[in-house]
């Protein structure tokens, strides 16, 4: 038992009366898209993968840091490359795009 990454993000939006589809590839298609990455705010939604497949997403909070689930809930640094992991020293997931709910 436990969250993967969609999940958390969808708990945590059910909580701001927000809902969300439960899969990440279906999440991504909610919401505004933001395509100016000068413009993220705090809850955005960054989505991570390969091209066009997306197999992540995460939170973004305050200064440069995301909220997200991978094998555990945890904050890492967010760059417009992607996720980078303070414990792994290197970008985890690639962004591929960001969504606003609010």
């Amino acid at each position: 038992m436990g969250f993967d990454c969609s999940g958390f993000v969808q708990i945590i939006f059910r909580l701001g009366n927000i809902n969300l589809e439960r899969d990440s590839s279906k999440q991504v298609y909610q919401g505004k898209e933001i395509n100016d990455l000068t413009d993220i705010q705090v809850l955005d939604l960054a989505f991570f993968g390969e091209g066009e497949k997306i197999d992540h997403v995460g939170i973004i909070i305050e200064n440069n840091e995301i909220i997200h689930c991978s094998g555990k809930v945890k904050i890492d640094t967010f760059y417009k490359e992607g996720i980078f992991s303070k414990s792994q020293n290197r970008i985890t997931h690639k962004l591929v795009t960001i969504r606003r709910h609010t």
